[in-house]
């Protein structure tokens, strides 16, 4: 035979699992509209490069992806290269 679980007990149990589920969805829907509204960019850098990259970051005092964001400004400026 089974065993016998109070009814108050299940429904706790069920409220407190679809809470638990409401939240993660919310979360999940968060998570997607963020993706959205950035757009990613993925580039492959050595390790050297990597290095690099952080030390300019460091001393312009400047977070990296700011940092690529101005070189490629400043490289397309030398070649003559407007911003679509």
């Amino acid at each position: 035979m089974g065993v016998h679980v109070p009814a108050r007990r299940v429904t706790e149990a069920s409220a407190s699992g679809n809470a638990a589920a409401r939240s993660q969805a919310r979360a999940e829907s968060e998570v997607e509209n963020n993706m959205t509204k950035k757009k990613k960019t993925s580039i492959m850098l050595t390790d050297q490069d990597k290095k690099l990259l952080d030390l300019l970051a460091k001393k312009e005092v400047r977070s990296q992806t700011a940092e690529i964001e101005f070189l490629i400004r400043r490289r397309a400026e030398e070649l003559k290269i407007e911003e679509p």
